[in-house]
């Protein structure tokens, strides 16, 4: 971290799941921040989320993607269909063909998006940086 990056503090504008990934990124640069959250901090919005291959790679980056990965379950068939309810793709698997060498070594997972929240917010609360203001 450079003497700059160490004067400076980011205010992050939401705690959800976005933001509180970007405060453990910050974390992570050693980066000073600030979470400013008018309501509840991860609050329960959807159901569900899921997390591909390149969210993986990010986790991972992160060091949080042990944890986070043991949240959900693998996602191993599927189907998509448009707007209209017309099927587009059969499997899902043909996803891999997109992705990079290192982001196949991951499965697609899907998990509860509470849990995710959490999950984040309790590894974003153990830094001494962590300050939520609402």
């Amino acid at each position: 971290m450079t003497k700059e990056a160490a004067s400076q503090r980011v205010i992050i504008a939401g705690g959800s799941i976005s933001g509180l990934t970007l405060a453990l990124a910050l974390q992570s640069a050693g980066i000073d921040f600030l979470v400013l959250e008018r309501r509840e901090v991860a609050p329960q919005l959807g159901a569900s989320t899921g997390i591909h291959p390149f969210g993986h790679n990010i986790l991972h980056q992160l060091g949080v993607h042990q944890r986070i990965a043991k949240l959900g379950i693998p996602l191993v068939a599927g189907r998509s269909y448009d707007d209209y309810g017309n099927l587009i793709e059969k499997d899902i698997s043909v996803l891999s063909k997109y992705t990079t060498r290192s982001a196949r070594e991951y499965t697609q997972f899907m998990t509860l998006r509470l849990r995710l929240a959490h999950c984040s917010l309790d590894m974003a609360s153990q830094s001494s940086s962590f300050n939520v203001t609402s």
